[in-house]
C-alpha cells in the first residue's frame, strides 16, 4: 500500500515499501533502501546526516535501465519502461538528505559523486517511451559510455 516508514535512529536499518506509493524517512542509522521493479512512486527523505545509506535496487533492474533526473532540489530515478519512480528529496539542496551509494543486484554502484554525469548525459534526451524495455539504440552512443564509468 501506500506506507509512511520511518528507520530506528542509531540502527541500521532495511527499509523497504514494497508496491505502492511510500515515504521512507531515514535517520541516523545505515539505512538500506530496497526498491526496485513494481515498486511504485516512491519518495526517500533522510532527514539527519550520519551513517552509510544505500539504495538497492531489485534483480530485475540493470545499469541502462536506470534513468537519473534533476526536479528541482530532488534526484529522480526511474525505471525505463515502467512508471515506477524513485525521488531522493532535496539531494541538490542538502548534502545529508543524499544516499552514500545506489547498488544494483549484480554489485555494480554508482557512487554520490557520478550522479551528476549521469544527470548531465541523461538531460539531453527525453526518458525513453512507457514500454520500451531498455535504452533506444539511438541514445545507447552517448549514454553506455557514461553509464559504463558510473556503474563499477
Amino acid at each position: 500500500g501506500d506506507d509512511i516508514l520511518y528507520a530506528n535512529a542509531g540502527a541500521t536499518n532495511v527499509v523497504d515499501g514494497g508496491a505502492g506509493n511510500d515515504q521512507l524517512v531515514g535517520g541516523w542509522g545505515n539505512e538500506q533502501y530496497h526498491w526496485g521493479r513494481g515498486g511504485g512512486n516512491d519518495v526517500i527523505r533522510e532527514v539527519s546526516g550520519g551513517g552509510f545509506d544505500t539504495l538497492h535496487i531489485g534483480a530485475e533492474v540493470s545499469a541502462d535501465q536506470i534513468w537519473l533526473q534533476r526536479a528541482s532540489n530532488d534526484l529522480v530515478l526511474s525505471i525505463v519502461g515502467t512508471s515506477d519512480s524513485l525521488t531522493l528529496a532535496d539531494w541538490y539542496a542538502n548534502d545529508q538528505a543524499r544516499v552514500e551509494a545506489v547498488v544494483l543486484s549484480s554489485e555494480l554502484s554508482l557512487q554520490t559523486a557520478q550522479v551528476d554525469a549521469l544527470v548531465a548525459a541523461m538531460a539531453s534526451f527525453a526518458p525513453p517511451a512507457a514500454g520500451v524495455s531498455h535504452l533506444p539504440e539511438s541514445y545507447q552512443s552517448v549514454l553506455m559510455p557514461v553509464i559504463a564509468v558510473g556503474w563499477q
